[in-house]
């Protein structure tokens, strides 16, 4: 496979393996993508989506858990991990992952419920705890804060 001048004419040459559905290809070119680009979120993503399709989907799985341990806000890659956990017979992690994507963007709730309705009361109320959650330390923080100004003044 040609060398690319850059990661972009990698990406470009990702898109149309994928599109083309060629798996194996884009495994090949996503992990030389890689090698070049160790941190190209682009390659693992498309890497990830090529494990899927070839049925290595523990070793899909893996990825994008790499990717969020880094970006824990990627909405987008809690989902596939929860689609994933769906396909693996992993129902506790996939309402994990699911409710991940919802925390951390609100529109996913949409997605969730209309492709894995069964899941999406579990999610619901598990994205709910985490707001009373996120309530509770807010309010401890506030506190914590509070007594410092009233200890230093």
């Amino acid at each position: 496979m040609d060398d690319f001048a850059d990661s972009y004419s990698w990406a470009v040459k990702g898109d149309e393996l994928r599109a083309n559905g060629n798996w194996p290809g884009l495994i090949k070119h996503c992990e030389m993508w890689l090698e070049k680009y160790p941190e190209e979120l682009g390659a693992q993503i498309l890497l990830g989506e090529a494990y899927n399709n070839t049925g290595r989907c523990q070793e899909s799985m893996d990825l994008y858990f790499k990717i969020v341990t880094k970006r824990p806000n990627d909405y987008a890659t809690w989902y596939l991990l929860g689609s994933l956990a769906v396909k693996a017979g992993e129902t506790r992690k996939a309402i994990d992952y699911f409710s991940m994507a919802v925390y951390t963007n609100r529109e996913m709730a949409a997605a969730v419920k209309s492709t894995y309705p069964e899941l999406y009361q579990e999610v619901r109320k598990k994205s709910g705890s985490n707001r009373v959650l996120r309530l509770c330390v807010g309010i401890i923080i506030l506190a914590l804060f509070a007594i410092a100004v009233w200890i230093f003044l």
